[in-house]
């Protein structure tokens, strides 16, 4: 009987433990970010982010572009790169980032770059006749 009591109790720790996993994993998976970026057009913006991984890309999602200051809202993307934090671009193609599509951007990483960490993460917008500093809220995923 003695033997039953603690075998119930490693069973309940062990799930208690996994339990605690889970729920750092979900935690630590995706960070949301605003980033200010100039009203100059096609200048990088850089911010930085820790990689728990060595897969080939990053994942970046868009969910907002707007006028810091208001005005009107007629923005909608931002092109994305990836460098390291001596901004040596690594990145094998900039990606578009649209605020209108739910999905994440697979921003790829060229190969002998894949275990760089911290990097920076690089925005911009095109937007040639913008006057105003535009705030793009962000969420990066780190594929695990």
């Amino acid at each position: 009987m003695k033997a039953n009591i603690i075998g119930k109790i490693l069973v309940g720790a062990a799930c208690l433990i996994s339990l605690f996993n889970v729920c750092d994993y979900v935690k630590a998976a995706a960070t949301t970010k605003t980033i200010s970026l100039p009203s100059a057009s096609g200048v990088n913006t850089y911010t930085s982010v820790n990689r728990n991984s060595d897969y080939s890309y990053i994942r970046v999602r868009l969910n907002s572009l707007y006028p810091t200051v208001g005005g009107t809202d007629s923005y909608t993307y931002v092109i994305c790169g990836v460098y390291t934090t001596g901004l040596t671009d690594i990145s094998k193609a900039s990606c578009t980032v649209s605020e209108t599509s739910a999905s994440y951007v697979n921003v790829h990483i060229k190969e002998g770059y894949l275990t760089t960490n911290p990097v920076n993460l690089s925005l911009k917008h095109v937007y040639v006749s913008n006057t105003k500093v535009l705030s793009a809220n962000i969420t990066i995923e780190d594929m695990r």
